[in-house]
């Protein structure tokens, strides 16, 4: 009796130990598998640990834009971005904001930066008015589509930081790290689309 209890216990961790063996093959072979352009930048690369967590909240804004997954950002996907936002809060599809359609804006804006942020959210909360105030150029307390499109598109220009008319997430992560709330002067030559 006590030799068939020990042949299984024995055949039982036997029995284990293969399947944990073949499961973490498993899971090696499967990493094996994920290519390195399908994983941030900070997991494949030297980062400081205090940056990893600023990149990571900045990467679902960032997934958002990249419709084909290529971790760059083309002038289409930019332009597509836009004009959603914008469309999303122009409650009249006039092509402009009013103050109301720019309070229910700035209120999503609020809850999203809360919710990821927290007690940090103040900071970007007072960018956010600062950027609506610049991109107003015209000072007349509502956004036309011009104005959205100018400031906020002249802001993906200067994320671009190698010049090749793209942006590649690692040029994204500087969104708030090197540009000020002010426009470039790229934006003299910014062509909008048709609101439409």
């Amino acid at each position: 009796m006590r030799s068939s209890l020990g042949l299984f216990i024995y055949l039982f961790v036997f029995a284990v130990g293969v399947s944990n063996f073949h499961g973490n093959a498993f899971a090696q072979n499967a990493a094996a598998h994920a290519t390195e352009e399908d994983k941030p930048f900070w997991e494949t690369e030297n980062v400081p640990d205090k940056l990893v967590k600023r990149y990571e909240r900045r990467l679902p804004f960032f997934k958002e834009m990249d419709s084909n997954k290529d971790w760059v950002l083309q002038e289409p996907e930019i332009e597509a971005y836009l004009l959603s936002s914008f469309k999303e809060y122009d409650t009249d599809s006039n092509g402009l904001w009013d103050e109301n359609e720019q309070a229910l804006h700035s209120e999503a804006f609020v809850k999203d930066r809360d919710e990821i942020y927290g007690a940090t959210a103040n900071k970007r909360i007072k960018r956010y008015t600062l950027r609506i105030d610049h991109a107003d150029s015209n000072e007349d307390k509502n956004l036309s589509w011009k104005e959205y499109y100018t400031f906020f598109r002249d802001r993906f220009y200067r994320m671009d930081s190698n010049g090749d008319e793209e942006v590649e997430y690692k040029e994204f992560r500087l969104i708030d790290d090197k540009l000020s709330p002010r426009g470039g002067v790229d934006s003299k030559h910014i062509d909008v689309p048709e609101y439409k």
